[in-house]
């Protein structure tokens, strides 16, 4: 296929491919340069698209970056939480299909998740975006979950929004040591077991009955 040929297929990928596709892109460069030293230019480069196109979707470089913090960061919780209906699971089943899908494809997700951290540690206006526009919603959404389980008669009373949190900083916590911080390497963690006793935890607690 020409060059010529090439851009032509592009030109006419539907938008919300072609919305995808600048996602993509803008995750890697975001990932290998930082915020501040990515351009516009840079992302359109490696998505290869004009400008123009990438500021068609997303009219300037903090809303792009926001919506690839908020489109990659945790999307394992959303759909987790979007495709398993408390109605259908028990509380076992659904936190493990959770934790099975937050800590699955990290290889795609790691490079934005380091970003996303490293970014908020030096910008706080882009630590306060990240947790409004994606930490708050995976909390919410966790809490309402929680709080379905206590309705239903099978979780004690207690703060569901806190409840929430606390399960999803149990496996953060497992993906900052042995993922961000390479600590695999040195005391490597099956990542199945990792889940099955994370849920067990959360659900049972470590005093015996």
């Amino acid at each position: 296929m020409s060059k010529r040929q090439n851009q032509k297929k592009r030109r006419f990928l539907p938008p919300g491919q072609r919305r995808g596709e600048i996602l993509k892109a803008a995750a890697q460069v975001f990932s290998e340069k930082g915020y501040y030293k990515t351009r516009i230019s840079d992302i359109a480069a490696r998505a290869k698209m004009g400008h123009g196109t990438v500021y068609r979707f997303f009219p300037s470089k903090r809303v792009l970056a926001t919506e690839v913090v908020g489109a990659r960061g945790a999307t394992g919780f959303f759909q987790s939480l979007r495709e398993n209906t408390i109605e259908e699971s028990n509380p076992s089943e659904f936190f493990m299909t959770i934790g099975a899908n937050y800590l699955g494809n990290l290889g795609e997700r790691l490079p934005i998740i380091r970003f996303s951290i490293a970014e908020a540690i030096s910008s706080e206006e882009l630590a306060r975006q990240y947790y409004e526009n994606l930490l708050q919603t995976l909390f919410d959404k966790l809490s309402e979950a929680v709080s379905t389980f206590q309705e239903k008669g099978i979780f004690k009373e207690g703060d569901s929004f806190l409840l929430g949190h606390i399960f999803y900083s149990m496996l953060f916590g497992f993906l900052y040591s042995q993922e961000l911080l390479y600590g695999k390497e040195i005391t490597h963690i099956e990542k199945q077991r990792l889940i099955e006793t994370v849920v067990d935890v959360f659900l049972n607690g470590v005093r015996k009955a």
